[in-house]
């Protein structure tokens, strides 16, 4: 998207974010758009939840179909990032208090609680010893 179109969406940001709940409304989604601004790549459209494919497609739609935006190539897609996640003062032992937790045995409790249910591990996690004579471990 060129500084032109990109200048035309955003300086008419309002009614775009009007036009489009709206339309997500007439089409029984439950997404809502809160506003539209700058990024560094292009624009942000900032949503009350995760967009679903389809919704993807329809933002795709609704922009290509601007008469005055000349850029066609619009891609919305969603954001992905990976971040570091560092557990302390997690028992080095399993169940059995002469073994070691694995890596298995984190990934399955991780996946039991819900603040892990939604983030998708994108290595396997490490188990350290917190030190050579510690109980504990750091993930």
């Amino acid at each position: 998207m060129d500084a032109d179109d990109k200048a035309k969406i955003l300086g008419e940001a309002n009614t775009h974010v009007g036009q489009l709940n709206g339309l997500f409304r007439s089409y029984k989604s439950k997404i809502n758009v809160d506003c539209i601004h700058e990024s560094w790549n292009g624009i942000t459209i900032t949503t009350n939840s995760v967009a679903a494919p389809s919704d993807l497609t329809f933002i795709e739609q609704y922009f290509k179909g601007i008469d005055n935006i000349s850029s066609k190539d619009i891609a919305p897609r969603l954001p992905q990032s990976k971040s570091f996640l560092k557990l302390l003062g997690v028992p080095y032992f399993g169940n059995n208090a002469s073994s070691p937790i694995t890596n298995s045995q984190v990934e399955d409790i991780l996946s039991k609680t819900d603040m892990f249910k939604d983030i998708t591990l994108a290595a396997r996690p490490r188990v350290i010893r917190a030190s050579k004579n510690s109980d504990m471990a750091v993930i």
